[in-house]
C-alpha cells in the first residue's frame, strides 16, 4: 500500500500539479520519531521535499527512514541525546545547510497534574522540551534558514496554549510559552515564524483524554465536526505553512479546532 501511494505521489509531483508546491525544499524536522513527527515527514517527503529527521528515539528514527526508503522517498535521519551538552546544536549544524524549512514537533508529554502539586524537577523537564529546546533549535537553525528567501519555521502546539487544560497544568502553562516566543521570533526575523496548535487530535502525545485508548465518543459528541483529529491533520496543516502558497503569512497560529472556539 506505501509504495501504491508513493507512485501516486510521484506522478503528481511529476506533473507540477498541487502537490509540487515544496517539489527541491528541504526540511529539518525535529521530533521526527513521534506519531505526529513521523506524520509530518511522511507528508512532506511524499511532497517531493528533502527531509532530515532530528529525534532521541534511535530506534524509531531507523524505522522511519528505513521505511521512507523503501519507497523512494528522500529521508535521512540524525539521533541525539538530550543529555549530552549540546549535541541538538550539533546535530542541527550536521544536517541544516541548504534547508529551506524547520519543522518543531515538541516531546511527548510524561507529566500531569496541577502546577501547585509539581516538583521543580518536572517543571524543568517541561520547560525544557517545550521552551528550551525549541529555542535552541530555532538558534542553531536561524543562520541557515536566513540564507533563503523563502525560509520557513513551523512550531508544533497544543491547544492548551489557549485554554489551560485540567490535571495538565505545567504543559498549558509552556505551551502559551511556546506560542509568545513564535510570536517574537516573527516580528525579529524575515523568516516566516507561524505554529500549528492541535486541539484534541489522537496520537498529539500530550497525555489528554482524547490520546488514551478509549473511543472518544463522548469527546466527539462536543466536537461541532463529530470527530477527532488525526495526525495527517497536522501534517497537512504543516505542509501548507511551509509551502509558497503561505508565502505571506508569519507570526500565526493554524488552530485545528474541529469547531471549538480557542482564543487567548
Amino acid at each position: 500500500k506505501m509504495q501504491c501511494a508513493a507512485a501516486v505521489v510521484t506522478k503528481k509531483i511529476s506533473k507540477g500539479g498541487p502537490i509540487a508546491a515544496l517539489r527541491g525544499a528541504s526540511t529539518l524536522v525535529v521530533g521526527a520519531s513521534s506519531s505526529v513527527g513521523k506524520a509530518i515527514v511522511t507528508r512532506l517527503a511524499f511532497s517531493g521535499q528533502r527531509v532530515i529527521g532530528i529525534s532521541e528515539d534511535s530506534p524509531r528514527l531507523r524505522s522511519i527512514e528505513e521505511e521512507m526508503k523503501k519507497v523512494g522517498a528522500n529521508v535521512s535521519c540524525i539521533p541525539y541525546q538530550e543529555s549530552e551538552e549540546r549535541t541538538i546544536e550539533k546535530a542541527v549544524s550536521l544536517t541544516a545547510d541548504g534547508i529551506t524549512g524547520l519543522v518543531y514537533v515538541p516531546p511527548d508529554n510524561n507529566v500531569t497534574g496541577d502546577i501547585a502539586d509539581s516538583t521543580t524537577t518536572e517543571f524543568n523537564t517541561v520547560f525544557a522540551h517545550r521552551l528550551t529546546l525549541p529555542f535552541r533549535v530555532i538558534k542553531a537553525s536561524l543562520p541557515h534558514l536566513r540564507k533563503s528567501e523563502d525560509s520557513s519555521i513551523v512550531i508544533v502546539n497544543s491547544s492548551a496554549a489557549y485554554t489551560p487544560f485540567i490535571d495538565l497544568g505545567l504543559f498549558s502553562a509552556s505551551s502559551t510559552a511556546l506560542l509568545s516566543m513564535a510570536r517574537v521570533i516573527a516580528l525579529e526575523c524575515p523568516v516566516r515564524v507561524n505554529t500549528v496548535v492541535m486541539s484534541t487530535v489522537r496520537g498529539d502525545g500530550s497525555g489528554g483524554v482524547w490520546d488514551k485508548d478509549d473511543d472518544g465518543s463522548s469527546l466527539r459528541a462536543m466536537m461541532p465536526l463529530s470527530r477527532l483529529g488525526s495526525t495527517a491533520d497536522v501534517a497537512a496543516a504543516v505542509e501548507f505553512l511551509q509551502s509558497k502558497r503561505a508565502r505571506y503569512i508569519t507570526g500565526e497560529s493554524l488552530i485545528l479546532n474541529g469547531g471549538v472556539h480557542l482564543r487567548l
